[in-house]
């Protein structure tokens, strides 16, 4: 069942978010199909429990189909295999005399890093071949792809492994020591519970799922029948609409309210809320600021972003390995009996995780990025990969962290003008290095999608419903062969059928265009290291680095460094108001009703999220199935 779901799933996400443009289910921390698919086998099981008991799934096997759908969207999503495919051949498709891109830096790749013939380009991006999905397949078609695509899926391949080695690694220390909260399995656990802990059995689920589930019917409806009336504020609302008189009107700050957004928010710590909408609303007062005063020649709210998660990447690190030593050989030996084949497994994984960073090093400095970087490169990778999936374990909060990336960190630090002119030892000038690392973007983008907090998440359910590590495990790494299958026939087939630049509402043809016209800015005018953006990544450190401290001195400190790592990258842009309005419910809640009201009120928070994701995904089966536009509940 979950191999069948993924295989659906992959094909069901690529037609909404890269067809359509509606969903954008991949976007999200909790993911929105494999709710949907939860909610609907939750559904039918209750029945058969009562019908016919000897058909009814267990919770442990719901939650598997749930956990290799979790990973399809993982594969298939906004950031992972639909921005390779929109990478892959943008450079020889939009290549002109204008830009002069192969001329300027076409000699800097090697010849198997992008497609380049001519006619495959063409029938891919003109579309119009309405071909039977298994002819996709067929060797004459699929020739103009290789060598470029397996040598890119297979480095994918390489970097998953490696993100669920290090999971593996992380999991004993994370999930049975610190016993972090983990909010984003809170839904999937409460739903498949056996009776009478379901969730399902709880009025105020169903009162919560009602609201959401209402509002998106209704808004719904008004998208295919304009007549019909609908929310407004529900969806994002421009506050300079509301302020169109100076300074006011540069504030970039949207309004909104999701149902789904307020249910989140509503498990996260109440310090983490309250800080995300509050420097989010600092950030916003900065813009105001800086517009009145004309003080500040730029926000810098990207430079101030990369200090604050190269902070938390250098504190959770630190705080992680000091665990980690910490433990006693004793507890140690206890945990290895009680799971006697852990040891053989960490020691795997571990090996893994080597084996995998060096390759993929070593797959970079092939291509012509020189070893310092390559290892700088992949270091920052995966110490933010190991930062976004601490958030999430601990937090649950949305990672969009669209400013802060290996490439612009590294373009930051050293300036564009040192990769091509060089200074001191580096005189000579390697312009490969933007080249190559501009090539990875696609893997680094923003990181809505990140394969290695949802596979940790997976650990942790596994763990919950009693399940063997192993075969957890197990399940992880079939789905994600299944899915990586998938989501790349997935995100080929469909623009052969309508056509990349003629139908594909959604289609990544930006992701090209912000891998290769950076590297064209930063070749054509090369640029020192900037002062004003050196001096925000500094003071984006020391706040976050000063918030920890205060963080660890103070017991009931308000501020969390998460908060303001958050606020001035992309990811809080479309929540903040959805965090406050969680955030002054839940502290009312806890401070006249304590914690069992918080825990009573937890199911209509869950239904929330279950209303508007149940919803949200029936309207875009529907446009699936019509072949029409349809709602989006998210922005």
């Amino acid at each position: 069942m979950g191999i069948a779901f993924s295989i659906f799933n992959a094909y069901w996400v690529a037609v909404m978010e890269v067809r359509w443009y509606v969903l954008d289910g991949t976007c999200l921390p909790l993911f929105v199909t494999p709710v949907f698919a939860l909610l609907l086998l939750a559904f039918l099981n209750y029945g058969a429990q009562r019908i016919a008991p000897k058909w009814a799934l267990k919770p442990a096997e719901i939650l598997v189909v749930y956990v290799m759908m979790v990973v399809s969207c993982a594969m298939v999503g906004h950031d992972t295999i639909a921005n390779l495919i929109g990478t892959i051949g943008h450079m020889h498709q939009h290549a002109s005399r204008e830009n002069q891109w192969l001329s300027l830096f076409g000699d800097h790749f090697p010849d198997w890093m992008w497609v380049s013939n001519d006619r495959t380009l063409a029938r891919f991006y003109e579309g119009g071949k309405r071909m039977p999905f298994f002819d996709f397949f067929s060797p004459g078609l699929l020739s103009g792809w290789m060598p470029a695509l397996a040598i890119w899926v297979g480095f994918f391949a390489v970097a998953t492994a490696t993100m669920l080695s290090i999971a593996l690694i992380l999991r004993r220390s994370w999930i049975e020591h610190e016993r972090l909260a983990f909010p984003i399995i809170q839904l999937p656990v409460a739903v498949t519970r056996k009776e009478p802990d379901t969730v399902l059995l709880s009025r105020l689920f169903w009162i919560g799922f009602s609201i959401a589930a209402f509002i998106s019917i209704v808004n719904g409806l008004n998208v295919l029948y304009p007549s019909v009336p609908r929310f407004n504020r529900v969806k994002l609302v421009f506050l300079r609409d509301y302020f169109q008189a100076p300074p006011w009107n540069a504030m970039d700050a949207r309004l909104g309210a999701y149902p789904f957004g307020v249910g989140l928010a509503y498990f996260l710590p109440t310090d983490l809320s309250f800080s995300c909408w509050f420097f989010f609303l600092a950030r916003t007062a900065q813009q105001v600021f800086r517009a009145q005063s004309g003080l500040l020649t730029a926000d810098y709210f990207g430079e101030q972003s990369m200090g604050a998660w190269l902070v938390l990447v250098v504190v959770l690190l630190w705080g992680s390995w000091k665990q980690l030593r910490g433990l006693s050989r004793r507890a140690v030996e206890q945990e290895m009996h009680r799971e006697p084949g852990d040891v053989l497994r960490r020691r795997l994984a571990i090996a893994v995780a080597i084996t995998g960073f060096v390759a993929m090093v070593a797959f970079a400095h092939a291509a012509g990025l020189r070893l310092f970087f390559a290892v700088l490169f992949f270091a920052l990778y995966f110490g933010l990969a190991i930062a976004i999936t601490r958030v999430r374990a601990e937090m649950g909060a949305p990672h969009e962290i669209y400013f802060v990336q290996p490439r612009s960190i590294i373009a930051t630090t050293f300036g564009s003008n040192f990769f091509i002119n060089g200074a001191g030892p580096f005189a000579g000038g390697h312009q490969s290095d933007l080249a190559i690392m501009s090539s990875f973007f696609w893997l680094t983008r923003g990181n809505r999608n990140h394969p290695m907090p949802n596979y940790l998440e997976a650990l942790k359910i596994g763990q919950t419903m009693n399940m063997p590590v192993g075969s957890m495990t197990f399940v992880l790494i079939l789905g994600t062969v299944v899915s990586l299958i998938a989501a790349v026939s997935a995100n080929l087939h469909i623009p052969y059928f309508y056509g990349g630049v003629a139908k594909l509402k959604g289609f990544k043809t930006w992701v090209g265009a912000e891998t290769f016209q950076p590297l064209q800015d930063w070749l054509v005018n090369p640029r020192t290291p900037s002062t004003g953006s050196i001096k925000a990544l500094v003071f984006g450190a020391v706040v976050a680095l000063s918030l920890s401290y205060l963080r660890v001195r103070f017991v009931g400190f308000p501020f969390h460094p998460a908060g303001y790592a958050l606020a001035t990258s992309f990811a809080l842009d479309y929540f903040w108001f959805s965090f406050f309005v969680a955030w002054l419910v839940k502290a009312a809640i806890l401070r006249w009703g304590g914690q069992k009201s918080h825990r009573n009120a937890a199911p209509f928070f869950l239904g929330l999220i279950a209303g508007d994701y149940f919803l949200g995904a029936f309207w875009s089966l529907y446009g699936m199935f019509k072949d029409v536009e349809v709602y989006r509940m998210y922005i």
